[in-house]
C-alpha cells in the first residue's frame, strides 16, 4: 500500500462494487506482492499498473505493518504501508475493474467519508495523522 500525498491531499483509490473483498471501500493504492518480488518492487509494479506513475523515491522502511483478516475465513494478510515521497506522471485510474475511482482527498474532506467506508479502520487513522502532520 502506498502513501501519495501532494498540496495537503493524499491519493485514495475507491474499491470497485464488483471486488470479493471490501467492494466500493476506500484504501490505499498498492496490491500484492508477488512470487520472487520484494516489497520495494511490488509498490513500485502496483503503482505503474493501477495509477500509471513512476515512483523515484520511497521511504527505506514501510510506515506501518499490519496482519489482518484476509476475505477468507481463518486467512491473514499482511498489509505494509509505504510513503512514497517522489513520483513522475500523472496518477490516472488504469483498473477500472479494481477501482470505481481515485481521488486526492484533503484531512477535511476524509471525515465526510463513513468510517465504515474504509477497507480498514488502520488506513483511515494513518492517513489523518500523516496529512495532520503534512499540513501543520
Amino acid at each position: 500500500m502506498a502513501v501519495l500525498i501532494e498540496a495537503g491531499r493524499v491519493l485514495l483509490t475507491r474499491r470497485s462494487a464488483t471486488r470479493s473483498a471490501y467492494p466500493s471501500c476506500w484504501a490505499l493504492p498498492g496490491g500484492y506482492v508477488e512470487d520472487g518480488e520484494s516489497e520495494q518492487q511490488a509498490l513500485r509494479r502496483e503503482l505503474a499498473e493501477e495509477l500509471g506513475v513512476r515512483v523515484t523515491a520511497h521511504e527505506e522502511q514501510p510506515l506501518a505493518r499490519w496482519d489482518l483478516p484476509a476475505a477468507a475465513a481463518g486467512q491473514q494478510v499482511q498489509l505494509s504501508v509505504w510513503r512514497v515521497q517522489r513520483w513522475t506522471g500523472t496518477a490516472t485510474n488504469r483498473c477500472p475493474g479494481e477501482h470505481e475511482v481515485i481521488a486526492w482527498l484533503r484531512l477535511d474532506q476524509l471525515d465526510e467519508l463513513d468510517g465504515s467506508a474504509w477497507a480498514h479502520a488502520q488506513e483511515r487513522e494513518l492517513v489523518r495523522a500523516l496529512l495532520a502532520w503534512h499540513v501543520s
